[in-house]
């Protein structure tokens, strides 16, 4: 702290957040970033439970004024409801995870008295009535309609301080809300730990985590099908996930690939790693990216694993040289490369596992960024109010479900 800067009045700080043994990459980067935070000498950090929790205070029996401070990490996933509530009251710093929050809000809408919720939080994203129709028909479940609806301007608007994992996340948060105050950190990396790889005649690329239409696992098998035939090496990919809309088995027997395939499933999180660390390679593919960072890749960093990931938004705050980069214009043939690549030992693979191993123990430190986390602590002002979305109005609501189902929708809501 600066000679001249005044000691700052905030002293016990509340980090919000899901903790283990809830499965979440945001539960597990929560854990090893207060091992760090606890160290220091100026705030103390009590971890506060976002979900009901045995071992810890939970968010819902924290009074308001208890802290001086709460920090609030927040994703995508239902688990965060009432970390976004909470947030939106009780203003605090949040810790953004993601960019697209519209799983967890049409589940907020779905939950709530008010009908037209669920159409408030888009049409304050869009002027566009007839995409917003098709959303509120489809009821939330077409991905592809609403990847321009990140849902999160409620949110960005109502807070005024923002911790992020990417230029790209930070740029969104600044056109929303000009007078919010954004750190951009590296996501840390606890992880990293140099990795020897054995001369096995079996090589294993692992795909890591759930496993969704936006992992393209459909392409990615038929990329690696029209490969096999060219492969002088015994290669297999390890699927370590739950199924979210697809079905993984189904994918596999129509593609006849069982041979090469293995599947675990259900694995807690010491055989998570383990099955991790045995693999020599790794595919990360998300399309679109919604300004989210991966856990997953950073641990495949961590181990100096090359991984290939479609490198755009979010993802390009990761070095170029640390990872393998998948064009989605061309992704046949980029990830058809990358398998050549894996087969012939390619020394380039080899530079990208040293490049992703230096960066992830030099650049995502957790100290190194607890201290960072400190620092903008220091530059909060709790008087710094934030805005509230603009209301619908009643002609809006008429143009989407007309007069009859609105007027149906209303009466509902007073029952």
């Amino acid at each position: 702290m600066s000679h001249c800067q005044a000691p700052s009045p905030i002293k016990k700080i509340g980090w919000v957040s899901p903790f283990p043994p809830v499965k979440s990459g945001i539960s597990v980067y929560s854990e090893a970033l207060l091992k760090e935070l606890t160290k220091n000498n100026e705030f103390v950090f009590t971890p506060i439970s976002a979900v009901s929790d045995k071992k810890r205070i939970s968010l819902k029996n924290v009074k308001k004024k208890e802290y001086d401070l709460l920090i609030y990490s927040i994703g995508n996933h239902p688990l965060h409801l009432l970390s976004y509530e909470r947030a939106l009251k009780e203003t605090g710093i949040i810790f953004l995870h993601d960019m697209n929050l519209h799983d967890l809000l049409y589940f907020r809408s779905i939950k709530s008295k008010n009908p037209f919720l669920y159409l408030k939080y888009l049409l304050n994203e869009s002027g566009d009535f007839e995409t917003i129709k098709k959303i509120v028909k489809n009821q939330g479940q077409d991905r592809n309609l609403f990847i321009n609806f990140p849902l999160i301007k409620e949110l960005v608007l109502s807070n005024n301080y923002f911790i992020v994992h990417s230029e790209y996340a930070k740029k969104m948060i600044k056109e929303i809300n000009v007078d919010a105050e954004v750190l951009k950190i590296n996501h840390i990396c606890p992880w990293a730990e140099r990795i020897e790889r054995k001369n096995s005649e079996k090589i294993i690329i692992g795909i890591f985590g759930y496993l969704s239409k936006d992992r393209h696992i459909d392409k990615t098998i038929d990329v690696f099908k029209k490969f096999l035939p060219n492969s002088k090496k015994q290669i297999v990919l390890r699927f370590v996930g739950e199924d979210v809309d697809i079905n993984l088995e189904n994918i596999i027997d129509e593609k006849g690939v069982r041979k090469n395939i293995e599947i675990y499933r259900n694995v807690d999180d010491d055989n998570f790693l383990k099955l991790m660390k045995e693999c020599d390679y790794a595919i990360n593919i998300r399309h679109p990216v919604r300004g989210e960072m991966s856990s997953n890749l950073m641990k495949f960093i961590g181990f100096g694993i090359p991984t290939a990931i479609v490198y755009e938004k979010s993802f390009k705050d990761i070095p170029e040289n640390c990872i393998f980069p998948v064009k989605m214009d061309d992704f046949e043939n980029s990830l058809f490369k990358f398998f050549l690549l894996i087969d012939s030992n390619d020394g380039s693979l080899k530079n990208i596992s040293e490049n992703a191993y230096n960066f992830a123990k030099n650049e995502c430190n957790a100290f190194k960024i607890s201290q960072q986390i400190i620092e903008f602590i220091k530059i909060f002002d709790p008087n710094k109010k934030g805005k509230s979305l603009r209301k619908l109005k009643p002609k809006e609501i008429l143009k989407i479900y007309g007069f009859e189902k609105s007027l149906k929708l209303y009466i509902k809501s007073l029952l």
